[in-house]
C-alpha cells in the first residue's frame, strides 16, 4: 500500500494480511470490553482470559475437537493466538474512549450473591455429577478391558446406566437431589415447590440425557462421516447433519439459558413442569 495513493487502500485493506489479523482482533474486544466494564477486571487478567480462550479454540482446530473428528480441520495459528489475545486487551482499553459519566450510570455490576444471575449450584451440582460418572466408568472400563470382567462390553449400556445411577435413581429417592445435588444444595422440585415425581423426573432427564446429549453425539458422527462416504450419499448427509445441528444449536442455547438465569426454565422443564432451585 502507497498511503500517499488513496487507489491503493481499499486493495490493501482486502488482502490477507490485513483483513486477517484485523477481524482477530475485532473478533476478541467485546470480550475484554465486557470484563472490564461489568466486572473491573485487571488488564493482566483480561490478557489471561483473551489469550486462554484463543488458545482453547487453537488446540480444538488442531486436535480434531478432541478426538471426535478422526483429523485436525484447520493448523494451530500462533498469529490468530496473538491478534486475538491483543483484540482483548484493546477492547478494555477502547473503554476509555466512552465518557465517564456514561460509564458510572451503569450500576449492573452492582449484585450481591442471591440477585446474581448466574446459577451457580446448578452448575456446581452439574460439574459434580459428570465427574462422579467419570470416575465410575473409568474404574468400569479398567475392569472390563484389564480384568476381563464378565460385564456388559456395550457401553450404550452403560450410559443408560450412567443416567439411572446418578440422576433418575438419586433424584428419586433424594427428594429431587443428585450427589452434586446434596452437597450444593441444588433439587429439582415441582413449578409450586413440591416434590417431584417419578414420572417428572423421568421426563426432565431423558429431555437432557436422551434426547439433548445422543443428538450431541450424532452431529458429530455426521460430521466425522462426511469425509469418508462417496459424493452422491455426501448431499444426504449434509442434510442430516445441518438438520441435526439445528435442533442441537437450539437446545445449546437453551440449556445456556438455563445456567445463566435463574428464571429460565429448559424446554424439558416446562415439558414435565419442573423447576431446579
Amino acid at each position: 500500500m502507497n498511503s500517499g495513493d488513496p487507489s491503493t487502500w481499499l486493495a490493501a485493506f482486502k488482502s490477507d494480511t490485513f483483513f486477517q489479523p484485523f477481524f482477530n482482533i475485532l473478533l476478541f474486544m467485546p470480550i475484554g470490553a465486557y470484563l472490564k466494564w461489568r466486572h473491573r477486571w485487571p488488564l493482566w487478567l483480561i490478557t489471561l482470559t483473551s489469550f486462554s480462550i484463543s488458545l482453547f479454540f487453537e488446540t480444538t482446530q488442531l486436535t480434531g475437537l478432541y478426538g471426535y473428528y478422526s483429523r485436525a480441520y484447520r493448523m494451530f495459528d500462533v498469529d490468530d493466538l496473538m491478534m486475538n489475545t491483543l483484540g482483548g486487551i484493546v477492547g478494555a482499553g477502547c473503554l476509555h474512549l466512552i465518557p465517564k459519566q456514561w460509564r458510572n450510570r451503569d450500576h449492573s455490576t452492582r449484585l450481591n450473591w442471591q440477585e446474581h444471575p448466574i446459577n451457580w449450584r446448578r452448575i456446581g451440582a452439574l460439574v459434580i455429577d459428570w465427574l462422579a460418572i467419570a470416575a465410575f466408568d473409568t474404574v468400569y472400563f479398567v475392569l472390563v478391558k484389564h480384568f476381563n470382567w464378565p460385564l456388559p462390553h456395550d457401553f450404550r449400556w452403560l450410559y443408560l446406566a450412567d443416567i439411572i445411577l446418578f440422576f433418575i435413581g438419586p433424584a428419586w429417592c433424594w427428594h429431587g437431589k443428585t450427589i452434586g445435588g446434596r452437597l450444593l444444595n441444588s433439587q429439582i422440585v415441582t413449578i409450586s415447590g413440591h416434590q417431584a415425581n417419578l414420572w417428572q423426573l423421568l421426563i426432565h432427564y431423558s429431555g437432557l440425557y436422551l434426547i439433548g446429549l445422543p443428538l450431541l453425539f450424532l452431529d458429530l458422527w455426521l460430521f466425522n462421516r462426511l469425509g469418508n462416504v462417496p459424493s452422491a450419499t455426501l448431499n444426504r448427509l449434509d442434510v442430516y447433519l445441518v438438520v441435526v445441528s439445528v435442533i442441537l444449536l437450539i437446545i445449546s442455547y437453551d440449556l445456556l439459558l438455563a445456567l445463566f438465569s435463574r428464571s429460565h426454565q429448559l424446554w424439558c422443564e416446562k415439558l414435565s413442569r419442573t423447576t431446579v432451585k
